[in-house]
């Protein structure tokens, strides 16, 4: 003990004689006190533990935090923890915890400290780890379960007994179908069928958890078969609770139907009058030919790329993707034909086929093009190569300005008026619904635009 214990010198010696580990702990979990067997135990000077955190003492310390204060508001109570000594190696040690009220009050407010007495059962079981790997069962944040054959609930962890609002008394010792619906058993009992038939090594469902209450929330089951050893254990597994996870696929759901809807105002309600509005102009053309009438052509140009992006936009990366074999070089040729300008120039330095949806390849290809005619000079220059694990495009225009680079796959962003600001997002949702990344690199020639995680055949 450190030299300014309040313990007398012969109340000490007692306490030395211990062959258990005496350790003593204030309110906040600091060591304040120990006798010798947990000075020899870990190799530690009386020097060294007198400033040692807990921290460094135990292997999970905070769950020996978290017992100090339990017991300081129930006045005793029992836990294994793992001391760790100053060579690394690890004892297994079931410790009982009650309250001391030293005298003086050695504890940080002067309310009292809690006495630890533990006794190594490292070897209890010819297994060096069990009360390791128990403790780590009882860390985890998933409740765990182990089920002997016939049913009998022989293990739960404290957050299956949590998860199910009752205490573990009430289910060790129970049968595990006392505690679920008929569905759930239905549907465990045929995937045990399967692991006895070695059809799989773990089952994993979806079920209604219920609890002691009654309460339902969605949850899912994974367990397997317990293999080796001389217990009888029929199975263990694990659950988790997943209900932020459905809920976030019903607001996918949900969001989808309304891309649907609007995907079918584009389609529809934009689209009519606007073939309306384009055959008017068409006859006003015929009787007089003017500058004001381009203009209007010009603008129901810009109406018709701007609704074909927003239906893109809408569509794109939401249905089953089916890729194929698809030639790049062949493709972006054809791409190159839909949006240059005479002047612009288009090199290809690829032979390299991917497996891709080619209708939304196709439209991530001629969205960079336009992207680069739109943004260089007439006559720009485009390069489509190869990566180690994807291609890129390039131009000789102007660039993207570093400010711009983290932006410019945002939705309605752009730096040329005539654009709709869906270009380049577009191009984003066709690489991210393959899988792929896509983004702004660094190059002196102007913008390059990688795209990587493709697969090449």
């Amino acid at each position: 003990m450190d030299d300014d214990s309040p313990v007398t010198s012969e109340a000490a010696s007692l306490v030395d004689a211990v062959a258990d580990v005496v350790a003593v702990f204030d309110e906040s979990g600091r060591l304040i006190e120990w006798n010798r067997t947990l000075r020899e135990v870990t190799g530690y000077t009386d020097e060294a533990l007198s400033s040692l955190p807990t921290t460094c003492l135990f292997d999970a310390p905070e769950r020996v935090v978290e017992h100090v204060a339990d017991t300081l508001e129930t006045g005793e109570t029992r836990f294994d923890a793992t001391l760790v000594a100053a060579d690394g190696t690890r004892f297994d040690v079931e410790f009982t915890a009650t309250t001391w009220a030293p005298p003086g009050g050695e504890g940080s407010d002067g309310s009292g400290a809690v006495v630890c007495v533990g006794r190594d059962v490292t070897d209890r079981t010819g297994d060096r780890g069990f009360t390791h790997h128990r403790t780590v069962l009882e860390s985890l944040p998933d409740a765990v379960y182990a089920i002997e054959s016939d049913g009998t609930i022989v293990y739960v962890n404290e957050a299956y007994a949590a998860m199910k609002g009752v205490s573990r008394g009430e289910l060790l010792g129970s049968d595990v179908d006392e505690w679920v619906t008929d569905e759930t058993v239905d549907a465990a009992d045929d995937l045990r069928a399967e692991l006895a038939h070695g059809g799989r090594d773990v089952a994993a469902i979806e079920y209604e958890f219920v609890t002691g209450g009654g309460e339902r929330f969605p949850a899912e089951l994974r367990f397997g078969r317990v293999t080796g050893g001389d217990g009888d254990l029929g199975r263990v597994g694990t659950i988790r609770d997943v209900t932020d996870r459905v809920e976030r696929e019903r607001q996918l759901q949900r969001q989808n139907e309304r891309l649907d809807e609007f995907a079918s105002i584009v389609s529809h309600d934009l689209r009519n009058p606007l073939n309306v509005a384009e055959g008017w102009l068409e006859l006003a053309r015929s009787e007089h030919d003017s500058d004001q009438l381009a203009a209007v052509a010009g603008a129901h140009d810009r109406m018709r790329s701007l609704v074909d992006d927003l239906l893109a936009l809408a569509r794109h990366g939401r249905a089953d993707l089916d890729p194929t074999a698809v030639s790049l070089p062949g493709l972006a040729e054809r791409c190159w034909e839909a949006v240059a300008t005479p002047e612009a120039t288009l090199a290809v330095e690829t032979d390299t086929t991917v497996r891709a949806v080619e209708s939304q390849l196709r439209r991530l290809l001629e969205n960079l093009f336009r992207n680069a005619v739109e943004h260089g000079s007439p006559d720009v220059t485009v390069t489509v190569g190869e990566l180690s694990d994807g291609f890129f495009v390039v131009d000789d225009g102007p660039g993207i300005p570093p400010e711009q680079r983290d932006v410019v796959f945002d939705s309605g962003f752009s730096t040329s008026p005539d654009g709709t600001g869906f270009g380049l997002r577009i191009v984003r949702e066709v690489a991210e619904a393959h899988g792929w990344t896509v983004r702004v690199v660094d190059d002196a020639d102007g913008a390059r635009f990688e795209v990587r995680g493709v697969a090449a055949v």
